[in-house]
């Protein structure tokens, strides 16, 4: 439900609230403002939601983060596996590159 604020107080006869919703070039210009004003906080609660998300899957992020390094320092030998495992990545894609390039000009060649 809408909370609507009363039209300012003129002095004038207020015009009947079926025949400003009829012809909306009529509206109250108060009355449009208070729509805009409604939703611009519409708006801005929605995108304050959506970085709200964000922030709470960065903070995740960051928790795991400290969670990993927390274990690697705490265990020396998991350090050791994973240069070892990022050494064993690295051969793999250098052997995926020479093949890959094998491939190309064995195509080439053919053409």
């Amino acid at each position: 439900m809408r909370h609507r604020l009363p039209p300012p107080s003129s002095g004038r006869a207020v015009p009947d609230r079926k025949r400003v919703r009829a012809q909306p070039e009529m509206a109250d210009p108060g009355e449009r403002n208070y729509d805009n004003m409604l939703r611009m906080l519409s708006d801005l609660n929605k995108d304050l939601e959506k970085l709200l998300e964000e922030m709470e899957k960065i903070s995740v992020q960051a928790t795991w983060m400290a969670y990993d390094m927390v274990v690697m320092r705490t265990d020396p030998a998991l350090a050791e596996f994973m240069h070892r495992l990022e050494d064993a990545f690295l051969n793999c894609k250098e052997e995926m590159e020479k093949s890959r390039q094998e491939l190309l000009s064995e195509t080439k060649r053919k053409q």
